[in-house]
């Protein structure tokens, strides 16, 4: 069974970006208020 793990490294940092950047904002939201 042959992974491509360059493919995965392509995509996964995209999703984990976009749910930091979500997290991130919705920390700084709370602190906000």
């Amino acid at each position: 069974m042959e992974v491509n793990y360059k493919d995965m490294e392509k995509t996964l940092p995209r999703y984990l970006r976009n749910d930091i950047e979500a997290w991130v904002e919705g920390v700084k939201s709370k602190k906000r208020l």
